[in-house]
């Protein structure tokens, strides 16, 4: 994936984190990729380059999406090139990624304007203990939040599929409950 040549230079930042933070931080923060959704629309994309995405909505059917890349002032100039070619190929707007990201935005779009459909089924992972990063957790404590924003705060939602939570879902819940319990006191 890497320029061979490159690869002494990218080590040498990775040793250079282990040294300032400890190996396994450093593992952490120079060898794995994350993605951070802050409600309702920023997203943190710390994969290739760190990545700033905000979607706007401009109308009842339009948005605006804002995509920047981040890296060091001091980096090296051929290792930037290279973090910019790889945000432009994978996360740019033409990149990997990208375009299939925002075509799924539009079919959800598309979807909440059908009224026929009373639900949307966000069901998979829900009983998982720990959720994997293509369960639906994130996507139904959005809407939850959205719910609680539009309707109050009563933590009243309507659901497909009434469960308990389960697992992290259940850990979410109850520390959102003592949360709510810590604001009355």
């Amino acid at each position: 994936m890497f320029d061979p040549e490159l690869r002494p230079r990218m080590e040498a930042t990775a040793a250079r984190f282990a040294e300032k933070f400890g190996a396994e931080r450093a593992q952490r923060i120079t060898g794995m990729n994350r993605a951070l959704m802050i409600f309702p629309n920023l997203m943190i994309i710390d994969a290739i380059a760190l990545t700033i995405r905000k979607i706007d909505p401009v109308g009842a059917d339009r948005m605006a999406i804002t995509s920047v890349a981040l890296a060091p002032k001091d980096e090296d100039p051929e290792i930037r090139e290279l973090r910019k070619s790889h945000y432009l190929t994978f996360l740019g707007p033409a990149g990997f990624a990208t375009p299939d990201d925002i075509e799924i935005i539009e079919s959800c779009q598309r979807g909440y304007r059908n009224r026929t459909v009373r639900y949307s089924d966000l069901s998979r992972g829900m009983n998982k203990e720990i959720p994997e990063t293509t369960d639906e957790l994130p996507a139904r404590e959005f809407w939850r939040q959205w719910d609680r924003l539009m309707h109050g705060d009563d933590g009243h939602f309507e659901a497909a599929h009434q469960t308990e939570p389960h697992g992290a879902e259940a850990e979410l819940h109850g520390a959102e409950a003592e949360l709510q319990g810590a604001e009355k006191e």
